[in-house]
């Protein structure tokens, strides 16, 4: 009989594991983050969209575009507007309790409202779909965790940066299909609930490009996914309706910083490097590289199948989803998916994108493949081969959980580091260099510090390997 243990038992450690380390490092001035943080502190103190007065008052940041004399983000708008809200409300509340607004304080709270709590939330809802495409709750478990510790989605659900959001937008948007389009299917729901669930996934769709701009292929991908998986074609409508207002939100932004619906941020970078590349070619892309592909895949430095293993499972099960009618659909869009964005950083001059975990703007399709090993086993799962399968992706899961997880004590790896997880991770753990966290509290520095998180990591393990009555 299978086991109807609790998703809590993964989600628990998922939640400890994301709010114990808070990776802060004042003196690195990390312009992914910071002038998305500018943007936020712009839009709630003065309502404006130039960052000149932050930039004036906590420094000099890279990253930025300047159009006449003014200066805005060069990063799409989409991770500002979410940190807006957790601004607001930590404002008021800090004025009332005559609390002093730092930097820091403010970077804290808007990387938990708008990354971490939004990250935690799409692994629960990652997890709850999982089961409802038939995975076990060992399964399930496994992948939600390998997914959320395995990969450098946690890293980046860490920190106000782009990558984990478009993650949760764009699986997201695909999960809100998939359920429509059963449901449009089965012909027996209301039509209002097929209808939100594809205007909430168009909606997503839109604010993963509305996030980061080359995620535009992955949502153009979505649409695909929505027509072809829904019985009455027409109602792909409805997740074009919910994609519309993003679209008019990034054309006005366009309009009020640079007087023109289509001009975008990255036609006006101060920085004159990354000027040159967004110049080079279409938007930066030549022509795929092997040697590029290679190394976004393999390469012990920023590899997608170094940094997490179970991943080249999850490919090979999209591959054989292929030949499995009702799973065709699915594996297709995730191949489709992965190959658009590897393709678009294979030939892309500065795919390396500076200081990073992994190929980073690779993160968007970490869920498609890792949702990739649930399609492989699910139908062998009765079987000795589904058994098999199962051990390989749980020994595939603990070698990716210790090769990305510990990035979280510095998710910015230099690209002079060869193999930066041993080089700089590992390195640093041992030598007792760990961020700011909830072991502090207690008196805990150094590798003490992670004495409290110890337990919940053993409960993640452990859970990979089996867990109750699995």
């Amino acid at each position: 009989m299978a086991s109807r243990r609790s998703i809590l038992w993964a989600f628990v450690p998922l939640c400890v594991a994301y709010l114990y380390f808070t990776p802060y490092f004042r003196q690195i001035n990390n312009p992914n983050e910071n002038v998305r943080l500018y943007l936020v502190r712009s839009l709630v103190d003065r309502g404006s969209l130039v960052i000149d007065p932050e930039l004036h008052e906590w420094g000099y940041v890279n990253d930025r575009s300047v159009y006449q004399r003014r200066n805005y983000s060069a990063k799409a708008p989409g991770t500002s507007l979410t940190g807006v809200p957790g601004y607001w409300l930590q404002k008021q509340v800090f004025k009332a309790l005559g609390w002093e607004l730092t930097k820091a304080r403010i970077t804290y709270v808007v990387r938990v409202t708008a990354v971490v709590i939004p990250t935690l939330l799409f692994l629960l809802w990652f997890g709850r779909f999982l089961q409802r495409q038939g995975a076990s709750p060992h399964l399930r478990d496994l992948t939600m965790v390998a997914l959320g510790l395995g990969t450098p989605l946690y890293a980046y659900g860490t920190v106000f940066v782009a990558h984990a959001q478009v993650v949760v937008c764009a699986f997201g948007a695909f999960m809100l299909t998939r359920v429509a389009a059963d449901l449009d299917r089965e012909g027996v729901s209301p039509p209002h609930a097929v209808a939100w669930r594809l205007g909430a996934a168009g909606l997503l769709a839109g604010w993963a490009a509305l996030t980061e701009y080359q995620v535009v292929l992955v949502s153009a991908v979505l649409l695909l996914h929505a027509l072809l998986a829904l019985r009455h074609r027409w109602r792909t409508l409805w997740f074009c309706a919910g994609a519309l207002p993003v679209a008019v939100l990034l054309l006005g932004y366009n309009y009020l910083c640079f007087d023109g619906i289509w001009e975008f941020s990255y036609s006006h970078l101060e920085n004159a490097e990354f000027s040159h590349n967004a110049a080079t070619g279409t938007f930066g892309f030549t022509e795929v590289k092997l040697a590029s592909l290679v190394d976004i895949l393999f390469s012990p430095g920023n590899g997608m199948f170094f940094f997490s293993p179970l991943l080249a499972l999850g490919t090979v099960g999209c591959v054989l989803a292929l030949g499995r009618r009702r799973q065709r659909l699915d594996g297709a869009i995730a191949l489709a998916a992965f190959a658009g964005v590897i393709a678009y950083l294979a030939g892309n001059v500065a795919w390396r994108a500076g200081w990073a975990v992994g190929a980073r703007y690779a993160t968007v399709v970490v869920p498609f493949l890792a949702y990739g090993v649930v399609l492989l086993i699910v139908p062998l799962q009765e079987r000795t081969s589904g058994w098999v399968l199962s051990a390989v992706a749980a020994a595939s899961g603990i070698a990716a959980v210790g090769v990305s997880s510990v990035a979280v004590v510095y998710p910015h790896y230099p690209q002079e580091f060869r193999n930066p997880t041993f080089d700089l991770g590992w390195a640093l753990v041992r030598d007792g260099y760990l961020p700011y966290s909830i072991g502090w509290f207690f008196g805990l520095y150094g590798r003490k510090a992670l004495y409290p998180l110890a337990p919940f990591l053993a409960l993640a393990l452990y859970l990979l390997l089996a867990g109750p009555g699995s």
